[in-house]
């Protein structure tokens, strides 16, 4: 159950790294399509880790949740960025607040193994 927990949440950020690709390359359906697919194993990688743990049981559940909120917090200015009622740059910001607490949280999973 853990290496599925991992495996999804490495697809996450990496589907995540082609949206951002794929966006600098002016594919807006290749990107909404990548961030759907992130934010999809992002879910499930912590409903698997919920079901296997049990619950909220420590730091790395904790950020798991902040985590997928900046995520929907992402999605939602792509929204309002589309609706053009909010400027590129902010959405930019969003993106990029959104992708570094995924790589913090992947890298502090990562170390919590190995070192157990």
């Amino acid at each position: 159950m853990s290496l599925m927990h991992r495996v999804f949440n490495l697809m996450g950020f990496l589907f995540m790294l082609f949206a951002v690709f794929f966006v600098q390359r002016h594919k807006v359906k290749m990107h909404h399509l990548f961030l759907f697919l992130s934010l999809l194993s992002v879910v499930t990688a912590f409903t698997l880790f919920m079901v296997y743990s049990g619950g909220v049981v420590d730091f790395h559940c904790t950020t798991r949740i902040v985590v997928i909120i900046t995520l929907f917090s992402v999605a939602l200015s792509g929204c309002l960025f589309r609706s053009i009622r909010l400027k590129r740059q902010i959405h930019e910001v969003f993106g990029i607040a959104g992708l570094i607490p995924l790589f913090l949280q992947l890298v502090y999973g990562l170390v919590k193994s190995f070192l157990l």
